[in-house]
């Protein structure tokens, strides 16, 4: 049987591009987009991500351009690290720490919502006292939780630490310093 050459031109063209893109297939991940339907949800799935030590499951929780933010205490007492690089990679590498089944780890965030911030175009910023222990440390602080929607899905955009005080006293080191 023959082909006319048009035709075997383009049985040419399509097995060469199926071959392409089943070598390309481990060259990079996109990431699936599976957030939470509200910024609560977020919120329980990141304290479900901590108690069941699932990185993924906390990865699902952030957009691609995330960022964490230390307090003034944490920035000053590390002035070399450079804070305003940490974005999601960096966050990931420290929930891959976090979550080792080595380390002891206990979070709340849930403990203190000082403040749920109407949701309005597709954002919102929450007000938080959390607590994390880690190995017998406990970090806490507040927190301003940005979230953003994306296709009706809710994540976590950003996350900007202050130091919990007491009277001008730190009651406690905030996540930044395990960080």
């Amino acid at each position: 049987m023959h082909l006319r050459p048009e035709l075997r031109f383009l049985a040419v063209a399509f097995l060469v591009s199926a071959a392409l893109a089943a070598t390309a297939g481990g060259e990079e991940k996109i990431r699936p987009m599976t957030g939470a339907e509200s910024p609560s949800a977020v919120l329980g799935k990141l304290q479900t991500a901590v108690d069941t030590r699932d990185r993924d499951l906390w990865a699902d929780c952030l957009v691609d351009s995330f960022s964490f933010t230390p307090d003034a205490g944490v920035k000053a007492a590390y002035p070399d690290l450079k804070w305003d690089e940490w974005g999601l990679a960096r966050e990931l590498n420290f929930v891959q720490w976090l979550l080792s089944p080595a380390r002891k780890i206990n979070l709340d965030l849930h403990g203190d919502v000082n403040d749920r911030g109407l949701q309005s175009r597709g954002q919102s910023a929450w007000e938080i006292v959390y607590t994390l222990v880690v190995d017998g440390t406990t970090f806490r602080g507040s927190a301003t939780l940005r979230f953003v929607e994306i296709r009706s899905l809710w994540y976590l955009e950003s996350w900007v630490d202050t130091r919990q005080e007491l009277h001008g006293v730190t009651i406690a080191p905030s996540s930044g310093e395990a960080r």
